[in-house]
C-alpha cells in the first residue's frame, strides 16, 4: 500500500523500489484499474477481467454467488494467470482503504489467501487514504505532501533550470 495525495508520486515510488530489487524490467508499465469508493469485490473482479492478461473469468453468475466465491476468484486470479514478472497497480480512491484507514474486509481475505498460497508481489495498491493495516509479509508506505520550505527550494531550483530570474517585486 502507497497512500498519499495524487500525483504526488506514489506509482513512481512503486516502480523505483521494484526495479532497484530486479522485480521489473526498466521499460515495465503496470496494468492498471481504478477503482472508486462506490465500487466493490464484482468491480474489482470485471476490472481484472478486462485487463486481458488471463483466460476469460465465468463473470456470467457473479451476482448471484457468495462472497466466499468471489474472493476465491480473486485469489485464483492474482495467483494464477499473472506470471512471475507481473504487478497490477491498484489505484483506489477508497474502495480498498476507507476513508478511515481500514481495509475492507473483503480484501483483506484477499491478502490472507494469497498469502498462504506464498506467490510473492503481485499488485501494488496506490490509495489517497493512509492504510493502518500491519503485517510482516505486506508492508504500507505513506508519501507526505512536501513541507513549505521545500517547495519554496524545489522552485527556485526549476527557476534556476529555465534561467528565470525574479525580482522581490
Amino acid at each position: 500500500f502507497i497512500s498519499g495525495f495524487e500525483s504526488i508520486g506514489r506509482s513512481s515510488l512503486a516502480r523505483h523500489c521494484l526495479k532497484k530489487v530486479n522485480k521489473i524490467r526498466q521499460t515495465y508499465v503496470f496494468p492498471r484499474i481504478d477503482l472508486d469508493q462506490a465500487d466493490s469485490i464484482e468491480d474489482l473482479i470485471f476490472k481484472l477481467n478486462d485487463l486481458g492478461v488471463s483466460t476469460e473469468i465465468n463473470i456470467a453468475g457473479l451476482m448471484n454467488i457468495t462472497l466466499k466465491e468471489k474472493i476465491d476468484i480473486c485469489i485464483n486470479i492474482f495467483s494464477g494467470y499473472f506470471n512471475d514478472d507481473d504487478v497490477i497497480l491498484i489505484n483506489d480512491r477508497g474502495a480498498i482503504v476507507k476513508p478511515n484507514g481500514q481495509i475492507n474486509d473483503w480484501f483483506l481475505d484477499i491478502i490472507n489467501g494469497i498469502n498462504n498460497i506464498k506467490i510473492g508481489i503481485r499488485a501494488i495498491i496506490c490509495t489517497k487514504y493512509k492504510s493502518n493495516y500491519i503485517s510482516r509479509k505486506n508492508w504500507s508506505v505513506s508519501i507526505p505532501e512536501m513541507p513549505p520550505k521545500e517547495v519554496r527550494r524545489l522552485l527556485v531550483e526549476y527557476l534556476n533550470l529555465l534561467d528565470v530570474i525574479l525580482s522581490n517585486d
